[in-house]
């Protein structure tokens, strides 16, 4: 149950923090930089293509160092990328850091998702379903959240918090390699 419970709270922040970033990445950027609507707006576009390319190697790169490396590893680069995002003073360092970040969060989700299902054995029919929907309602949640901190609060100070849930995930994600 306590496996459960990590891996829940590891999906909900996931799930949410990815949406949180991919959603509001153009706001962010055309109040931080003074970006056009339509260049903000090209930054999803270029996460998301980093996404699916990531995607194309994450299984292959996560059987050759193992699903638990892999999660961890994936979580502390993202952490760095998300530090180091808001205090890049360029749209070409900013470019880069969205690029980097969707290729190092590309498999974090299905890659997490294999890795809870080999640590809870025997729950391979439930256990993807219980943790989709916990992602699920992180993606709802958190965005709220960060909407919400981008009305009151200066903007690198809401991109600070995509770096303090991905902290968590972080450390979720090392009480998870520290199991196996």
């Amino acid at each position: 149950f306590g496996i459960l419970v990590l891996f829940i709270v590891f999906f909900f922040l996931y799930v949410g923090t990815e949406m949180s970033l991919a959603n509001f990445m153009p706001a962010i950027l055309i109040e931080k930089m003074g970006m056009k609507e339509a260049a903000a707006a090209l930054s999803v576009t270029c996460f998301w293509i980093a996404m699916s390319v990531g995607r194309i190697f994450a299984g292959v790169v996560a059987e050759k160092i193992h699903y638990r490396v892999y999660v961890l590893l994936s979580c502390l680069i993202t952490l760095v990328l998300l530090i180091v995002f808001p205090l890049m003073g360029q749209v070409w360092s900013a470019f880069a850091i969205i690029l980097l970040l969707g290729l190092f969060m590309s498999g974090i989700f299905s890659i997490a998702l294999v890795f809870a299902s080999k640590l809870l054995q025997g729950s391979e029919e439930s256990t993807p379903s219980i943790l989709i929907a916990s992602g699920g309602v992180g993606g709802a949640i958190l965005p709220l959240i960060m909407g919400w901190s981008l009305d009151h609060l200066e903007v690198n100070q809401s991109a600070w918090m995509l770096a303090v849930f991905t902290a968590g995930m972080v450390v979720l994600s090392f009480a998870a390699f520290q199991l196996q």
